[in-house]
């Protein structure tokens, strides 16, 4: 006879795994669903977001308080939210723009990269930042409703490979 298992109900018998929520404060409001990573060559969470106007931020959290929202200098103006990944000891930093474009940013030992790498055209929504087989991969869905996805190969990305289309 198998042993019967009893369910928990959330909060039985466990204590939560979740604090309060705390605001990180700021002087504006924001557009994006904010996107944090740790960086651990400087012991550092950064999160990143952009504000109501679509100025791309970043704050960084040193464990003892957050540094405050900066803005970056940027041409062009977010749009949803953007995706961070570190990689070989860097933080590879990806927004999308309202005019479907993608920029792209690292920083690491050296501090940032000169200005921003745009991406080209065809950025429909956000993007995510994955290691696979050795490799930095960015996928994204297109404007025209394809997957895509993008390799870095150290010194910049790579053209975008659509995914092979799939029929149901």
């Amino acid at each position: 006879m198998a042993a019967t298992q009893r369910c928990r109900l959330p909060g039985q018998g466990r204590r939560q795994a979740w604090t309060g929520a705390k605001e990180i404060p700021a002087d504006y409001t924001f557009a994006a669903v904010p996107y944090a990573v740790g960086y651990a060559p400087e012991s550092a969470l950064y999160a990143y977001s952009s504000s109501a106007d679509g100025a791309p931020v970043y704050n960084t959290f040193s464990g003892e308080g957050w540094s405050g929202w900066q803005p970056y200098d940027a041409a062009w103006t977010a749009s949803s939210t953007p995706n961070a990944y570190v990689y070989n000891d860097a933080m590879h930093v990806v927004y999308t723009s309202n005019d479907k474009h993608a920029y792209y940013s690292q920083y690491g030992a050296e501090g940032w990269s000169e200005g921003w790498e745009d991406l080209g055209a065809n950025y429909g929504y956000d993007t995510q930042q994955y290691e696979y087989a050795g490799g930095l991969y960015l996928t994204y869905t297109g404007e025209d409703g394809s997957v895509y996805y993008r390799t870095f190969d150290g010194g910049g990305t790579v053209e975008p490979t659509p995914t092979p289309k799939v029929k149901y």
